[in-house]
């Protein structure tokens, strides 16, 4: 059974600037808590650009969490408000990580995707254990929980 729960105030409004050079953290608010998240905007420039212009869009406010797995990712950001069968809406290229794959740690956040990197839409989730460390690295990894 998969949990749902809403992005009660949506990222954009508490979107914070970091006194770090080029980091973003975004803070998630939801109706089960809230986290942060430092976006590596230098590594997949593409994929926070991507990211940012939903969160400045106001397109995660109440958006719902459709997958959550215990021990592997909670994933969200659906933005036609479906039940993640909706399709990612566009792709966009150039979003991978430069310089060997990904490693999926515990609170990795990275873009879902249909298999193929430039399948990157507005879909992303979160990894929360083991089993979501050893997804293949064809995922466009772009920030890490910080907080919360």
């Amino acid at each position: 059974m998969f949990a749902r729960f809403h992005l009660a105030a949506g990222v954009a409004a508490a979107m914070l600037f970091s006194a770090q050079a080029s980091a973003t953290i975004v803070r998630f608010n939801t109706n089960m808590g809230s986290f942060d998240v430092n976006l590596y905007d230098q590594g997949t420039p593409a994929t926070v650009a991507n990211f940012l212009a939903y969160v400045n869009a106001g397109r995660f406010a109440n958006s719902i969490v459709h997958r959550s797995q215990g021990g592997f990712v909670v994933q969200g950001g659906d933005v036609q408000g479906l039940d993640g069968r909706g399709g990612p809406g566009y792709t966009f290229t150039g979003g991978s990580p430069q310089g060997g794959d990904p490693t999926y740690e515990i609170g990795a956040l990275a873009m879902a995707n249909t298999g193929d990197p430039s399948s990157n839409g507005s879909q992303f989730f979160v990894v929360t254990g083991p089993q979501g460390q050893s997804l293949p690295p064809n995922y466009s990894l772009f920030g890490q929980v910080t907080d919360g």
